[in-house]
This record gives structure tokens, sequence and C-alpha cells, in this order.
């Protein structure tokens, strides 16, 4: 039986001698943790089948514990706790004449048949607690369950604290965890028949990790959500790790000795995902271990080193990697808020990290938990001296989307100064963003000037006749009208209106059949609005299966023209159609 510490193979090991004892004349438990320990026990096992000379001689014991069970049968051998298949060899028998029974946290190396002891699901974990304490509160009980990762060992040891002390609910021992933490654990006078913490059982296994590499790779691990870690987070950014845990990422061979030696006493579990690369897994608690055993200024590198990646591996990712990445990014988030190492580089990387985290929830749509983290950016903004351009530009979206324009463009301006290593955002978006808060602020000058230049790109980057070009017309002549130049605007209406007509004789297009509509309802062409507005209803109900609000609005359009030349009732039969769409 393989599995993490405190998983109870010990236990199952006990249960299973006890139900099935009268299928056995002999059951020999050995603690395998040392060889000493193995020596002893064979020691006592051949002073009770009465071999006195064979106990006094040490070279011999293993050989003649071994031969009686060869030369017996109906037996069961319980090895408990192995950490080195090896070292029990010399103690088994070379036959089948009875049954051996080994727990190990071991994953390599059986002898025989494994089977993998997992922790027990939600409602095994709820029924232990409530049947331990004899508590009835489900709700909080699930709640403890999941605040210890359903590990056996701290549900064991919970249950007897509080039932060992009046007054302790499930409630308020999950408040004493998020108070002490470990702590907790090392009330050792209130744990029955089991005398270890459960955090010394891990540390047993963690000081066996010899490899510098993958003592490096735990420390960040323990910073991420316990589940599906995505090992590709480190394989792709492995630059910024540290030495010799850099070298070892780039190098496939050596990569996976660093997964061997993880995985080696159950202490991280390594699953293939979906994409064919490698997910790691920890328990909660365990990270709690590793987290509490590091140094600090170890800790804050780490928090550093996996923010940054973090954040890289957030700004690369595809939408539908979000809900598969965010726990990771929440948990490190969570970490670098907690610690707040007063440094440049710790500041930056909270906030670019926040920032990402606010823009998926934008993308979602969930508005409440965008607000939340790019407020939480902003509480660190000032402390800032430059930040990933791409940063800036999410910030100054959020401050424009909350109508703090003058925040919006001190992030667009920072963008626009930036070093060209830290500069990727397309200039022609900048300045459109920059535009528009000009605009809004009735800046009208500055607006065009931004727009102006958003033409001027838009012509080199595509060319006159592109429809992306185009759209740049409307927003300079739509600044103009708004500032009171009506002529000017009035010579980019038609500028633009020229354009389109060349456009629109070459391709097919709703936003400029749309677009034309507007230009000639400016200009007063009611007939030709009206046809445009028809032809681009056509191409709406042909394109727009799933968003019919598309066609609702163009509907709408030929309402508003048609009321214009006074056609009341195709104004009025437009828009009823407007309001079924």
């Amino acid at each position: 039986m393989a599995g993490l510490g405190g998983v109870g193979k010990t236990q199952i090991a006990l249960e299973f001698t006890y139900r099935f004892a009268y299928e056995y004349d002999t059951i020999w438990w050995l603690g395998a943790e040392t060889p000493q320990a193995m020596q002893q026990a064979a020691v006592e096992f051949l002073a009770r089948k009465k071999l006195p000379e064979v106990c006094e001689n040490e070279a011999v014991v293993c050989g003649a514990f071994a031969s009686w069970f060869e030369q017996n049968e109906r037996w069961l051998l319980v090895f408990d706790n192995v950490d080195d298949f090896d070292a029990i060899t010399p103690f088994l028998p070379k036959n089948n004449n009875g049954n051996v029974l080994i727990t190990t946290r071991l994953q390599r190396g059986f002898i025989g048949k494994k089977m993998d002891i997992a922790v027990f699901d939600e409602d095994e974990a709820v029924a232990f607690l409530l049947r331990r304490t004899g508590l009835k509160d489900k709700t909080d009980a699930a709640k403890l369950a999941a605040r210890l990762g359903y590990l056996p060992l701290a549900l064991e040891q919970a249950a007897a604290y509080i039932q060992e002390n009046n007054g302790v609910d499930f409630e308020k021992y999950i408040a004493l965890l998020e108070q002490y933490s470990l702590k907790v654990f090392e009330q050792n006078e209130h744990i029955t028949n089991y005398s270890q913490p459960v955090t010394e059982t891990w540390l047993v296994s963690l000081e066996k990790m010899t490899v510098p590499s993958a003592r490096q790779l735990m420390g960040m691990l323990a910073h991420c959500a316990p589940d599906r870690i995505p090992l590709r987070i480190f394989e792709q950014h492995a630059d910024y790790l540290p030495e010799p845990l850099r070298s070892e990422m780039q190098n496939e061979i050596s990569r996976g000795k660093i997964v061997r030696e993880l995985t080696k006493y159950s202490l991280v579990k390594a699953e293939e995902s979906g994409d064919g690369g490698l997910e790691l897994s920890m328990h909660r608690l365990l990270q709690e271990v590793v987290a509490s055993n590091t140094l600090p200024e170890e800790e804050a590198n780490q928090l550093l080193i996996i923010g940054v990646m973090m954040r890289e591996t957030l700004e690369d990712a595809e939408r539908e990697e979000y809900n598969y990445l965010l726990p990771h990014a929440l948990s490190v988030a969570t970490f670098l808020d907690e610690r707040r190492v007063d440094s440049i580089d710790f500041y930056t990387c909270l906030v670019e990290l926040f920032v990402e985290i606010g823009a998926i929830y934008m993308c979602q749509g969930d508005r409440k938990k965008e607000q939340e983290y790019f407020e939480k950016a902003l509480f660190f903004f000032d402390n800032v001296v430059k930040l990933h351009s791409k940063t800036y530009f999410a910030l100054g979206l959020f401050f424009a989307h909350t109508k703090n324009y003058e925040a919006a463009l001190k992030c667009y301006r920072a963008i626009e100064n930036s070093e060209p290593t830290l500069h990727e955002i397309n200039n022609a978006v900048l300045y459109e963003c920059m535009g528009d808060a000009y605009n809004r602020m009735e800046k009208f000058d500055e607006a065009l000037g931004c727009f102006q230049k958003v033409l001027e790109i838009r012509r080199e980057q595509l060319g006159e006749d592109d429809l992306i070009t185009i759209s740049v017309y409307s927003l300079i002549s739509d600044v103009l009208e708004q500032a009171g130049r009506m002529k000017e605007a009035q010579d980019f209406y038609t500028a633009e209106y020229k354009i389109l007509h060349r456009f629109l004789k070459h391709t097919e297009s709703t936003h400029a059949y749309a677009r034309m509509g507007t230009l000639c309802e400016k200009t007063g062409d009611y007939e030709n609005a009206s046809a445009n507005y028809i032809a681009a209803l056509a191409l709406e109900k042909k394109v727009q299966e799933n968003d019919l609000a598309w066609v609702g609005m163009r509907c709408h359009d030929l309402a508003v023209v048609n009321r214009r030349m006074e056609r009341f009732a195709e104004a009025m039969e437009w828009y009823q159609k407007a309001l079924v769409y």
C-alpha cells in the first residue's frame, strides 16, 4: 500500500490484521523505517520461537527469520513504513506459503502488487468527523474537512482536539487553523493513538529529498493551488528559475529526474494532462509545511519568480485555459499580497498579477471580481516605477471604464514612453484609446491629434481602402462634429463616403453598409441611407445566427430614417420589428 504520509496506510494494515487474523496461524509486524528496527523485530520473533542461539548471532538473524517462514504456512508478515525496498529483501521468505503486506510512501521499486491509498472523499471525511466528535453540524464539518484536504491523520488529530476541549466545535477549530496554522497540530497532549503530528510525518520525507533542483521546485509548488499545477509553467519560463533548476528544467532527461524525485515518497502526484504535458498535485497541508519551513528571504525570492512566471503564463493563455490557470494565479497572488516584501520588483510583480487576474474576470464578464482585482492593483500602483506595457494598458482600460480618464491617460502615456522591450501594444490601438479618453474629457484638439496618428498608422499598416482604416475617419468626423467644426466634419464624411463606396464595389460588409447609411443620413440623403441599411440588414440576417441584436439594430436604423422622411407607417413597422429582436 503506497501513499502520502498521514493518509492512513498503517491504520488500514492494522485493520486488515484484525479482520483476517483467523486466516493466519502467525502474524508478525516489523517497523521498517530502519534496518536496525527490522533486525530487532526479527530477534524478538526468533526468541518467541525458542531459537535463542540464533538471536545471539546478528549475522544469521535475517536468514533464520526468513527460513522460518519458508518452512511454515498460513502466515502474514507486515512491513510498515518501508523507505528502502532493498533493506527488507533479506527478511523476505523465498516462497509464497503466506502473505506479505507492505506500507510505504515510495512510488517505485515494488516487489508485489501495488495499491494506492488516497485521502477520504468529502462524504467519508464528514462522516468520520461527525462520528469521532459526536457533533451534528454537517456544513461546518464539510468546511473543516476541505480545509484539511480530507487527510485522515489530520482529521483524526482535529477530531481528537475538538473532543478533548469543551467549547471547541468545527467552526472554532477552523478559526484556530487560520490563526495558528500548523501549530494547532503540535498540541500532542490531545492526540490519541498517534503521538506524531501530521506535519512531522512529511518532514521526514522532505529531509530525504536530496536533489537540489527538486527542493527548489517543491518550494514554488507550495505557493500554487494544490491540484493540477501545469509543469509547463516551469518549462516554458525556465529562464526565470534559479540554478540548478533552470538548466535541468530545460533538459527533458533531467526534468524527468526532478519529477521522479518529487513523486518518490508520494509527496507530489504527477499525471498526464490533456495536452500531453504533466500536471503536479500536492496536498494542501504539505504545501503549508513546505512554506513554513522555508526561510523568509528564500520564500520571497520563490514568490517573485513564480509570480512573474504566472503573469507571463496568463498573458499567453487562451480563453479556454483561464479557468484551469486561475486557481494557481489566485493562490500565488494571495501569497504575494500576504508577504509584501518592500521592494519595487515585488510590488511590480504583485500589480501585474492582479491586473492579469482582473483582465480574466473582465473577459468572463464578472464585473465584481474584475473591479476587486483592479482595485487591489491600484493600491500598490504608486509603489511601482515601471510596468509591462500590457499591464499599463489593462489598467488604462479599467480607468477608462470607471470614467477616471486622467488616470487612464497616465497609463497610456507610460506605454508611449516605455522602453522598446516593454512596448508591446500596437500604437494604433494605443492612440485610439488615448483619443477616446481625451474626447470624453472634451479635450477635442488632443483627441484629434491622437486619431490623426491612428489614421497615419492604419494607412501605412493596412492601406487606404481597408475597413479598419476607413473606420478611423468616423472617429475624426465625430470629434469634429462634437467640437462644432461642422465644415471639417463634412469634409471627413465625404472622404469616408468615397472610400467606402470603392470598398463596397469589391467586398460586402455589414459594417460598411451600416456606416454608409449613417453618412448618407448625416448629409440628408435619406433614400440612399435607407438602401444601405436594407443591404446591411440582409447581410446581418445571413451572418448573425446567434446574435440577433444586430439585426434589431438595423431595423431600428431603418425606423429612424423612415421617420426622418416622414414615412410614419413604415417607421412604425420597422420599430415593431426592432422590438421583436
